[in-house]
């Protein structure tokens, strides 16, 4: 069983990465989004900041990449972005994020590097 959760666990790690680096999509209301708005930047420096916070790591926020957002009944984040690594001599590295926010955003998923 723990085999065919971890199956499922990576199948979908890898549709969310798809997703935001091949436009590939399950929900047709999503949208591209600048990655200089202020306020995906904000968005991403808070996935950023949180994820510091929840798992003690030292990532510094450089720039959004890509991205998406969809609006249901809260505003949904799908981001690439690039941080650099103060655990690693500040090495630059990928990361996506998807963060809601209704009105705070909520983490609720980091993963990386990619």
């Amino acid at each position: 069983m723990g085999s065919r959760c971890h199956n499922l666990l990576f199948m979908l790690v890898i549709f969310f990465f798809l997703s935001i680096f091949c436009n590939i999509s399950l929900a047709s209301d999503w949208s591209r989004i600048s990655p200089s708005d202020p306020n995906v930047v904000r968005i991403a420096q808070f996935a950023v900041t949180q994820h510091n916070s929840e798992q003690q790591t030292h990532l510094v926020y450089d720039s959004v990449i890509d991205g998406e957002t969809y609006l249901d009944n809260v505003r949904h984040y799908k981001l690439g972005f690039l941080t650099k690594n103060n655990d690693r001599g500040y090495m630059v590295e990928t990361y996506a994020a998807h963060v809601v926010e209704n009105p705070n955003p909520v983490l609720i998923l980091f993963t990386g590097p990619l």
